[in-house]
């Protein structure tokens, strides 16, 4: 069956974004994935904030955001993935294993980033589905706040990324400096 062009745009532009973040770290293009994107449509229309990577019978890496319509998947991936996170990476680059902090609360202030650029994930498929409300977690239906929007995106990676003692050799440092813009 024909791709519609709205669903080709969008591939287009997650492959086009997660590309130029992982040239910049060294990491060689990704391709798009149809197993991994119905995945990652199914882990969206369960309107659950939580991840789900072993949906299929697959497993994979995941990045999952809120707020944004698929439209913006290139803000999502830019702006929130690798510009909000980059930084609190800085000073772990080569480190086989940097720490992840108490509770997890480093690894939350770079994790997205490093699934993104992480070198052995060759293969990503994504999706992103308009909820009239998104439950707090598998165990807690309690909606999230709306000020969280309707909108969920899951992207999925494969293979998987954030392995513990395998970050020196996944994650290169910035060849540059210069910053995409979002609607570029």
């Amino acid at each position: 069956a024909a791709q519609s062009p709205v669903a080709t745009l969008y591939r287009q532009a997650a492959m086009q974004r997660h590309n130029v973040h992982r040239a910049n770290h060294g990491a060689g293009p990704v391709t798009w994935s149809a197993k991994l994107e119905r995945a990652a449509m199914k882990s969206a229309q369960r309107c659950t904030f939580g991840h789900f990577m072993n949906e299929n019978g697959l497993t994979y890496g995941q990045n999952l955001a809120l707020g944004l319509p698929a439209n913006k998947i290139a803000a999502i991936i830019s702006d929130q993935w690798y510009y909000n996170e980059v930084g609190a990476f800085s000073g772990n680059y080569g480190d086989a294993q940097p720490d992840y902090g108490s509770d997890m609360q480093d690894f939350e202030k770079w994790g997205h980033f490093t699934q993104l650029v992480w070198k052995d994930s060759v293969k990503i498929g994504c999706a992103t589905w308009r909820c009239n409300s998104i439950a707090t977690s598998e165990d807690d239906a309690t909606p999230l706040p709306s000020s969280y929007g309707g909108d969920i995106t899951y992207c999925n990676y494969k293979s998987e990324g954030n392995f513990a003692g395998e970050y020196a050799a996944n994650v290169g440092a910035p060849r540059s400096n210069v910053k995409v813009k979002a609607n570029s």
